[in-house]
């Protein structure tokens, strides 16, 4: 028969729940505030070793009493595990259909259906990385660790059966178990991609970890005391605190990195409540109690914390998301005492236990069968008619890219004078190595960068927002302006690129850029671009062009820049009103940098430069906020913007008409040297 590890009895130890405690709250920190606490991550491996430990501990002294039952073991799950993640299923799907869009509410059908499965895991796996950027659209993507947790219970208790036949002392062969997922887990990692962070078999370790201890027998238990129980915990909190703040999102992990908190949290573990540390901190009344909704809590938060931020169309602020904490924290006191604890009192007889079970089973196939009807419907679109038919004009997905094509958009930016090469980009969505990085285009069409004879020429050069720039200005230019143009997509403008590329289409445009200034001496040069509007840089800049013999430089400003796609903010956030003008959804930052530029940009050094700063953000907002539309009559066809950032050609034309043809045009005086835009900020 098999010995049973350690101690005869299960007694109960507070201080695990003070240590699951800090694991449920290193994760809320981290989804909250990243920035606050970037390693948090890491609570899910202490949740693993806790969980080895205490369910291998339960196997063991079971089967050497010979006791355990596997379909008791898998009921035990089902009453501890279905009743929370049901009710957590069940509100993500009713708050999806009221916040999401189609496309999104099918997606989130799906990963109810995976949760109730437990395979979110592979599900995430398929789709992409734990700390990308559309990870956190997803409501339901920190099930992926549930998953994973049950997939180790399924397989478990059948290992720990086995060696009961085999071996009266299983440590050994669960050491070996733990080094091979150790082993896979570094190897899976360093080869890149997110299996590592979601394959069962690469986080097995951290749980055969936590069993390792409790299947430890009584003399090396023994050899481990012959070390202070204090110095255990302290070691462990140590490697706790180090993991949460040192590791972070950039770092390859799991791998060797997860060693510190399966370490720390094996250390903490192994000392007991013989360890003071573990007495008065761990095992507090607060931490305990945080311990035992910590399942719930886990549950609650990040569904509400997606769901809000999806609803705002912008990122949360600090009290917003503090608020949204707070509501998960009263959830999670509801489902424990109000649910959880109301259910394991009605299993205490064998009959009540049957019924249980089986209404939980139910209930899960339920669940998972309304998931996948909301995936089959595709989201059930008929509930939001209006907006999904506006959303639907702007639909511009590869490989149709049906946006573009409507508003015939390689034309009006002219792609004939961008180096990026967008045939391939539209054929195969996507260019290998990156945009910024992709050879160039042999030649840019030769009206791009050669005068024609009219008496005045302005160059517009840049990246695509510059591109977006051309539709206005080709349609308002005077008849006697040429308009040249050298802009390729993701390509910052730079004046001091002195070869020409043939790896680099970014090198290559603006190298190009500044021989056409060389060449063809236009009167103006119009430099925009999405982002780095750095004062010192721009006055570098001006004072080159100066030097080339331009007369007249003019720096756009950015375009307004909202936190989600204008169209998606005005579906979701504005349809009621149908507002023209709106500060809700707007990237603040970029506004307070405007300002400060509009500033500092007015310094005689810089006018001396012959250059003037164009505030774009005066001419599409006032003090009612950003321009929308342009139309009431018809607001797709008249978004300013069509996606966060990129103005579309009838925004284009506003622009050119409220002020940047003027500014372009003016005469060469002092006056037109002084920041432009001011004079339109009241247009409507």
């Amino acid at each position: 028969m098999l010995s049973a590890p350690g101690s005869a009895t299960l007694d109960y130890r507070p201080d695990i729940d003070g240590l699951r405690a800090f694991a449920v709250l290193s994760v809320l920190g981290f989804h909250a505030f990243p920035e606050w606490l970037p390693g948090g991550f890491v609570g899910v491996d202490v949740f693993f070793v806790i969980s080895g430990f205490l369910i291998t501990r339960l196997i063991l002294l079971d089967l050497a009493r010979g006791e355990f039952a596997l379909t008791g073991f898998y009921a035990r799950r089902m009453r501890r595990i279905l009743p929370a993640l049901l009710l957590v299923l069940v509100v993500s799907l009713c708050l999806g259909a009221l916040v999401l869009f189609a496309d999104e509410y099918a997606r989130l059908g799906e990963h109810v259906a995976a949760g109730a499965a437990f395979v979110m895991n592979w599900v995430l796996w398929r789709e992409a990385g734990y700390f990308d950027a559309a990870a956190h659209t997803k409501p339901l993507l920190h099930l992926w660790s549930l998953a994973v947790e049950e997939q180790f219970y399924l397989l478990w208790p059948l290992v720990l059966m086995a060696l009961a036949r085999w071996t009266q002392r299983p440590s050994r062969w669960v050491v070996l178990v733990m080094l091979a997922s150790l082993l896979a887990s570094v190897w899976t990692t360093a080869r890149g991609g997110s299996l590592a962070f979601y394959a069962p078999h690469t986080r097995l370790w951290e749980m055969a970890a936590g069993a390792t201890l409790a299947a430890l027998p009584i003399e090396h238990r023994q050899l481990l005391g012959r070390v202070s129980p204090s110095l255990w915990a302290a070691a462990g909190v140590a490697c706790l605190a180090l993991a949460v703040g040192f590791l972070d999102s950039t770092r390859s992990y799991p791998g060797l990195w997860a060693l510190l908190p399966v370490a720390g949290t094996w250390a903490v573990l192994a000392a007991g409540l013989r360890a003071r540390l573990n007495r008065s901190v761990w095992a507090h009344p607060f931490w305990v109690h945080v311990g035992l909704i910590s399942y719930p809590l886990y549950l609650w938060h990040w569904p509400l914390l997606v769901l809000a931020e999806i609803y705002a169309s912008e990122p949360l602020s600090v009290a917003h998301r503090l608020g949204v904490l707070a509501l998960a924290g009263l959830l999670a006191e509801w489902t424990y005492w109000g649910l959880e604890r109301p259910v394991r009192a009605a299993t205490r007889s064998a009959s009540w236990r049957r019924v249980v079970v089986g209404a939980l089973g139910l209930g899960l196939l339920a669940v998972a069968a309304a998931g996948w009807a909301v995936r089959q419907a595709q989201g059930w679109p008929s509930r939001i008619e209006a907006q999904e038919r506006f959303m639907a004009y702007f639909q511009n997905r590869y490989p149709t890219w049906q946006y573009f094509e409507k508003l015939d958009l390689r034309r009006q930016w002219r792609q004939e004078c961008a180096f990026f090469d967008t045939d391939r980009y539209l054929r195969e969505g996507r260019l290998p190595g990156g945009i910024v990085n992709s050879a160039p285009r042999a030649a840019l069409a030769s009206d791009c960068t050669d005068r024609d004879g009219r008496a005045h020429a302005v160059l517009l050069w840049g990246d695509s927002h510059a591109q977006a720039l051309a539709p206005g200005l080709r349609d308002h230019l005077p008849a006697d302006w040429q308009l040249l143009q050298v802009t390729s997509t993701g390509c910052t403008p730079r004046w001091d690129v002195t070869q020409p590329s043939a790896t680099s289409q970014c090198l290559q445009s603006n190298y190009t850029a500044m021989q056409t200034v060389r060449r063809q001496r236009p009167e103006v040069v119009v430099v925009a671009q999405d982002a780095g509007h750095e004062a010192d840089t721009l006055e570098a800049f001006a004072q080159a062009l100066a030097q080339a013999g331009v007369p007249r430089t003019i720096f756009m400003g950015p375009s307004p820049h909202w936190h989600s796609d204008l169209p998606q903010l005005f579906a979701r956030r504005l349809w009621a009103t149908q507002a023209q003008r709106t500060w809700q959804g707007i990237d603040q930052a970029v506004v307070s940098g405007n300002q400060h530029l509009r500033q500092r940009l007015s310094s005689a050094v810089y006018v001396s430069a012959r250059a003037t700063y164009f505030d774009t953000l005066a001419v599409l907002c006032n003090t009612a906020g950003c321009l929308t539309h342009l139309d009431p009559a018809d607001v797709a066809a008249s978004i300013t913007t069509w996606d966060r950032a990129h103005l579309t050609p009838q925004a284009s034309a506003w622009l050119a008409s409220h002020g940047l043809v003027q500014a372009i045009t003016a005469p060469l005086s002092q006056e037109s040297l002084a920041p432009l835009g001011s004079g339109a900020a009241g247009a409507t």
